[in-house]
């Protein structure tokens, strides 16, 4: 939770909406920086890899990060007013059913534009948001 001061996780669902299982799924490079937009933002130095195990249909897996530095009053008060944002990023990958590699990169934020929602859930960004399965 970024709405209160004190030390927030980065909680992440991976959901599997496809008909066939996602084999050895594995989270890379899960990074995350703070900044007024991604130009300006300061991104953590150590990139955090986890490997998820398979992923059956309709099945989902949570990762929840270790507990990141303290987050003062004056970043709640800046994320609220929608001048600075928090942003996650990072890579899924997976062996599809049919043996292919596949991976879907993601980014998300809180605060900036998109402001902070009562759940104070992770917002997608517009942009920074690719896979390579055509479904």
């Amino acid at each position: 939770m970024l709405a209160q001061v004190g030390r927030p996780r980065i909680v992440l669902k991976f959901h599997n909406y496809g008909q066939t299982p996602a084999y050895r799924l594995k989270l890379e490079d899960l990074s995350y920086a703070w900044g007024t937009s991604l130009d300006d933002a300061k991104v953590e130095d150590h990139p955090i890899s986890r490997y998820l195990g398979p992923l059956g249909p309709g099945a989902y897996v949570r990762y929840f990060s270790d507990p990141l530095p303290e987050i003062q009053a004056d970043q709640v008060k800046a994320l609220t007013d929608k001048t600075l944002t928090f942003f996650v990023f990072g890579t899924l990958r997976y062996t599809d059913a049919f043996k292919k590699e596949r991976h879907l990169k993601f980014r998300l934020m809180i605060g900036g534009e998109t402001g902070t929602t009562e759940g104070e859930s992770l917002n997608i960004c517009q942009a920074g948001n690719e896979t390579d399965d055509p479904d």
